[in-house]
């Protein structure tokens, strides 16, 4: 019984029609995704006090653009697939095939392929160029809408909160003001706990500044347990959080490279912060790679 070998030449022929009926679906969902991203980013533009040039909106849409077509590769890929079936099938092609001898298994096989070293592709490549892409977009974004956001999130009546940990035990972080994208508090108020989640410390400072494994607290009243208030010029507080993290928190998920990923949920964690949609988009990415649930 005659079948398709991996690199014969029906095998590349049908891997190239599969290949271009994939990349033709998913170009016209980028385009689709691109006028509704540019129309959604006019809306804002015109909702905004400011001036924002039409220019800079459209170059961010671009950058938008790889991280919101990256959710459509199962789409494009299943649509490409059904479309390429659809017209070797009209074109007797398949017939052919069948009259041939040759198993569907064996003609399928090339698509399963095609679909699974795209997978890897945008895995591997596509999507760290994607979050750098995204990373650029929201940061420009920023500056023209003037944006300030920050992994603390702040009410407006009650200020904002972190539970964080760090090598002395967690801790509960109230600042009254955000600065700095989250690197700077004002008007701060820590809760310090041991490793047993019992009270250890209350910290009452002016003014809080990140660095690398520690909050610099400064002017900061310390009230530990059975102990008189003191007060500290300059107090140090461990924390698992460091700049690149919070500046890295201050994105979107899409911002987030594949690579960077597992680091970011573990960090994430130890700071006691919410890793959920992080680990979702990891497993996401890791789907890609898996042609069956596509195919």
């Amino acid at each position: 019984m005659p079948g398709i070998s991996a690199v014969g030449t029906l095998a590349r022929y049908f891997s190239l029609r599969f290949f271009i009926a994939m990349l033709a679906m998913f170009l016209i969902c980028c385009i689709l995704i691109f006028f509704v991203d540019f129309i959604e980013m006019l809306r804002r533009a015109g909702n905004y006090s400011g001036d924002v040039p039409g220019l800079l909106l459209a170059w961010m849409t671009l950058l938008r653009l790889p991280s919101f077509s990256e959710l459509t590769l199962p789409f494009a890929v299943l649509i490409g697939s059904i479309g390429i079936f659809l017209m070797l099938s009209r074109s007797s092609e398949l017939v052919v095939l069948r009259a041939a001898g040759i198993s569907v298994w064996q003609f399928t096989l090339p698509a399963m392929i095609v679909a699974f070293l795209i997978g890897i592709g945008f895995v591997l490549v596509y999507n760290p160029l994607a979050a750098v892409a995204r990373g650029e977009a929201e940061r420009l974004y920023a500056v023209a809408f003037g944006k300030d956001e920050s992994l603390l999130k702040t009410n407006k009546n009650a200020g904002a909160w972190l539970r964080e940990d760090g090598t002395d035990g967690p801790s509960v972080v109230h600042a009254a003001e955000v600065l700095n994208q989250g690197l700077e508090l004002n008007g701060v108020t820590v809760f310090q706990y041991d490793r047993d989640h019992g009270l250890t410390e209350r910290i009452e400072a002016k003014r809080a500044v990140l660095k690398d494994g520690r909050w610099e607290l400064e002017d900061a009243w310390v009230s530990a347990v059975g102990q008189e208030p003191a007060l500290y010029q300059r107090y140090l507080l461990s924390t698992y959080l460091t700049p690149s993290q919070v500046r890295d928190s201050l994105g979107t998920v899409f911002s987030i490279s594949f690579w960077d990923l597992p680091n970011f949920i573990q960090i994430a964690e130890k700071a006691g912060l919410p890793a959920t949609q992080y680990r979702v988009q990891y497993q996401l990415c890791l789907l890609y790679t898996s042609p069956s649930p596509r195919d």
